[in-house]
């Protein structure tokens, strides 16, 4: 369904060729007809075709648009996680050093009590998640 709803009878053939040949299975198809839609209609970067010519599409070049854009999420979600990791550590040790009441009372005496609101809200969360 998903070929056969393709603009292009171009592209129909060449997502049907990959398809066919196992290169894509049905997810990948849609991905892989998105990111043609998002080509269609803001363009493929200048430099990426510095003739100016009209390129055919073909069932590799649409293979190697998928695997360039699944390469790219997984690297986003590694960084979504070493953020994460970052985080909880931060939050850990600030959830200690609130826990001194020593260090608190330095930070009265220092004028710097306050916290940013989200940060105060992560610590709070994380007390009653253990709690």
């Amino acid at each position: 369904m998903d070929i056969a709803k393709t603009d292009s009878p171009e592209m129909q053939r060449e997502l049907l060729r990959a398809y066919e040949s196992g290169q894509l299975n049905g997810v990948s198809i849609r991905t892989v007809k998105r990111l043609m839609d998002q080509r269609r209609f803001a363009g493929k970067r200048r430099d990426a075709n510095p003739g100016g010519r009209k390129t055919r599409t073909s069932a590799e070049s649409l293979i190697n648009t998928f695997k360039r854009e699944s390469q790219r999420q997984k690297l986003l979600v590694k960084k979504a996680r070493v953020c994460e990791a970052k985080l909880l550590f931060i939050v850990t040790a600030f959830n200690k050093l609130l826990a001194d009441e020593n260090f608190v009372t330095l930070l009265r005496a220092e004028a710097l009590a306050e916290m940013p609101r989200y940060m105060h809200d992560k610590l709070t969360e994380r007390k009653r998640e253990a709690a």
